[in-house]
């Protein structure tokens, strides 16, 4: 199954984190989910040349998740903060 956002929010609030973690759109999902803090989020956009968006909450990681920024870009950004 390749999660959209929706589904994967979903399974997330279910807690079926191991579910998640073994589909790429889940895992995806999830990397965005470790950068909880807004400031990460946007990190994450500006460090690979996007701009913020003018969102909150759940908008904001959708628009995140349905980006073009690739899961290395977002791989890069976990290992930079963490």
């Amino acid at each position: 199954m390749s999660y959209t956002f929706e589904q994967a929010l979903h399974a997330f609030k279910n807690d079926k984190i191991r579910e998640l973690s073994q589909d790429e759109m889940g895992l995806r999902f999830l990397k965005l989910r470790s950068l909880s803090r807004r400031e990460q989020m946007n990190r994450l956009l500006l460090d690979h040349g996007n701009l913020l968006p003018d969102l909150r909450g759940n908008d904001y990681l959708r628009h995140i998740f349905d980006s073009d920024i690739t899961d290395e870009q977002i791989e890069q950004t976990i290992n930079s903060i963490y």
